[in-house]
């Protein structure tokens, strides 16, 4: 795993108030061995698969690219061959968004493989990846854009592009979105104080919550 996704998950143990004795108590079960950087996995909707993103910067045998690990064959596969980050399948299993050409863009791609189209209008710019992530319909996708402190959101139907939270000074990340698909979780740190809190914030951004302090 890459050292991203260790820290995400040492991450989410502590919000689970769960201390490193505790740990010991769950069974961990490495799924894969190549010795080329794995990271990012994110579960397929029906529980059945799991994708994840394989890179090396000395890769010749084609293999940095997005990959699908079943159950319960324990089959991997590949489903696209390129440089790709954070890779996120619709709700309905049949589109994978992802980070591309190493962050500088978002690319989406049939879950079966395929060639990856480009979705954003030239308009919008993303830097260091965009963390891209599927509303509960699958009609939206938030993501974070070039500009470090916008979170803005796309709309699969209209191919519209709206931004629901700007403020200079933050460092805005998606997380996911709200069961009912009404609002978008983002994680914000001050680039001053370096403190991080969470938000609620409505898909239309007309609204926002603070949730943690």
């Amino acid at each position: 795993m890459s050292t991203k996704t260790i820290n995400l998950i040492v991450a989410a143990c502590m919000l689970l108030g769960m201390s490193l004795r505790g740990q010991g108590k769950f069974k961990v079960t490495r799924l894969t061995s190549d010795p080329m950087q794995e990271g990012f996995p994110t579960w397929s909707p029906d529980g059945g698969s799991l994708l994840f993103s394989r890179f090396s910067w000395d890769d010749t045998l084609g293999k940095n690219g997005i990959w699908k690990f079943s159950f319960p064959d324990k089959k991997v596969t590949q489903v696209f061959s390129g440089i790709a980050e954070h890779p996120e399948l619709s709700p309905d299993g049949r589109l994978i968004v992802f980070d591309a050409d190493t962050g500088s863009s978002m690319r989406m791609v049939d879950a079966r493989g395929g060639r990856p189209k480009k979705f954003l209008p030239d308009s919008i710019g993303i830097h260091n990846g965009g963390l891209p992530c599927w509303s509960p319909a699958g009609t939206q996708i938030a993501f974070k854009e070039a500009s470090a402190h916008a979170i803005s959101v796309y709309d699969m139907k209209t191919g519209r592009v709206r931004r629901i939270y700007d403020e200079e000074g933050q460092v805005a990340l998606p997380g996911c979105w709200s069961k009912d698909g009404k609002s978008v979780l983002i994680a914000l740190m001050d680039r001053q104080s370096r403190k991080s809190t969470m938000w609620r914030i409505s898909s239309d951004g007309s609204e926002k919550q603070q949730i943690t302090g």
